[in-house]
């Protein structure tokens, strides 16, 4: 990677801005050399899920951009499923 100050390093797992303190930690716990694509598009739409729920000025809409050795292919725009009823939040001052 080398970001827009020139600066460069290489890593097995890269992320930016929030997702580099959020996200990697999710990411170097639960990847895997050997998990599919599909383990790992997974793994990747857990971190943007807590992403989400994490900043709350952002949007639930992404893409997914898979690079492979036969080029790159970008997926439509998609949400993750979340859950915002949690009791304390639908009643924050009931008994518990």
């Amino acid at each position: 990677m080398t970001d827009m100050y020139g600066s460069t390093y290489e890593a097995d797992l890269l992320a930016t801005g929030y997702g580099l303190h959020l996200a990697i930690p999710l990411l170097r716990k639960h990847s895997r050399p050997d998990q599919t694509a599909v383990q790992a598009r997974a793994l990747l739409e857990d971190c943007m899920r807590v992403l989400f729920y994490r900043d709350c000025r952002t949007l639930n809409s992404f893409q997914v951009a898979t690079i492979t050795k036969d080029g790159a292919e970008i997926s439509k725009p998609f949400s993750v499923s979340t859950s915002w009823e949690l009791k304390r939040q639908v009643e924050p001052f009931s008994a518990q």
